[in-house]
């Protein structure tokens, strides 16, 4: 195949962005051959006859395609989302183990508040029964004991449920425990002006729409392409062949006549 002053010759085949558009028109047998042997001196001869069986293709077209390269943008495309999914994935794993780590420190904080408001409220009473507080303030202390309680034991809810989610996306046991690290070492605005920069170099979803917008040309010249005219080249040939092997056909007789 010639395209673009580029000669190309397969190996045995070509490559597949070369597209051949063509119709099988008919199967029929061809011509017959006759194929006659015969021994001097030996009195031997053979004849045998042999019908080819033929297939007759209208090539309309051969031109470079763009199917194969729209499976190969195809291919890529399905590569930069599953990259996506683990990518996503991990962005939830992260986002689920800080959350952890944020209730944990909640949970502390709120037990170190439950332990003040109950002295508070032993001290409240023993003012009370010296006389030097009110009941008003008594029951102000009860109120904060149960308060942080309440938000207390709604940590302790929340906790659960989020290494819950942990233990999910992790594909573990769902009631495994474990320690955690709570402690975050932060970037350096180095790091961080560096990440900003690269974002839309490493942004796979920007790689997807590119691919798409890529495939989305591909299909369009196909389209365009059932506009073009097209060429083409339709051949037949006959061939007849008489073979007689009778003596008799080339003796001339002589017949009388009457004067």
């Amino acid at each position: 195949v010639k395209y673009d002053n580029n000669l190309e010759i397969g190996k045995p085949f070509l490559k597949d962005k070369y597209i051949i558009d063509a119709t099988v028109l008919r199967h029929f047998s061809g011509a017959k051959t006759r194929v006659y042997k015969m021994r001097p001196k030996k009195k031997t001869r053979r004849k045998n006859g042999h019908r080819q069986e033929l297939t007759r293709v209208l090539v309309q077209s051969i031109s470079v395609g763009s199917k194969p390269k729209k499976s190969k943008e195809l291919s890529n495309r399905s590569k930069l989302e599953v990259k996506e999914v683990i990518e996503n994935t991990l962005l939830q794993l992260f986002t689920v183990y800080y959350e952890v780590c944020r209730l944990s420190e909640e949970r502390e904080i709120i037990k170190s508040s439950l332990e003040i408001s109950k002295t508070r409220l032993e001290r409240k009473n023993t003012e009370f029964e010296f006389g030097q507080s009110t009941k008003l303030e008594v029951l102000n202390a009860e109120v904060d004991v149960n308060t942080d309680s309440i938000k207390l034991l709604s940590s302790i809810k929340n906790l659960s449920n989020a290494k819950r989610d942990l233990n999910l996306i992790m594909n573990v046991d769902l009631n495994s425990n474990y320690d955690l690290d709570r402690n975050v070492i932060y970037n350096s605005k180095d790091k961080i002006s560096e990440f900003y920069k690269n974002a839309a170099e490493n942004n796979t979803r920007l790689k997807i729409y590119d691919k798409s917008v890529d495939i989305s040309n591909y299909e369009l010249k196909s389209i365009k392409s059932t506009y073009l005219p097209t060429i083409g080249l339709v051949g037949s040939y006959d061939w007849n062949e008489s073979i007689n092997d009778n003596p008799v056909s080339y003796t001339h007789l002589t017949l009388p006549t009457k004067a």
